[in-house]
């Protein structure tokens, strides 16, 4: 995988899973302590998660996964273009 889809892909999995820990109805203390990250760190993901949610994170993970096999198997176009054009759909 690429080196930047995986640390994309590593961000949206943090933030899912602070999704899923809120909507299981943990404090914030319980997230810090289970996930092991400070104050600051799950600050900054919730203030993220007002912008996007866990059915788009979901699907973004699995657009990068795709994104991930079609560099494996065709080279018809670079890695880093391929990344590119991901991340300008993703903003649209």
């Amino acid at each position: 995988m690429l080196f930047r889809s995986g640390l994309l892909a590593g961000q949206l999995r943090f933030l899912y899973q602070i999704d899923y820990y809120r909507k299981e109805g943990k404090s914030s203390k319980e997230i810090m302590e289970l996930c092991n990250i400070p104050d600051y760190r799950l600050s900054k993901a919730d203030e993220a998660l007002t912008h996007i949610n866990g059915k788009q994170i979901l699907s973004l993970l699995k657009k990068l996964s795709d994104l991930d096999i079609l560099c494996k198997t065709d080279s018809t176009i670079s890695d880093k273009t391929r990344f590119e054009l991901f991340i300008l759909e993703f903003l649209k």
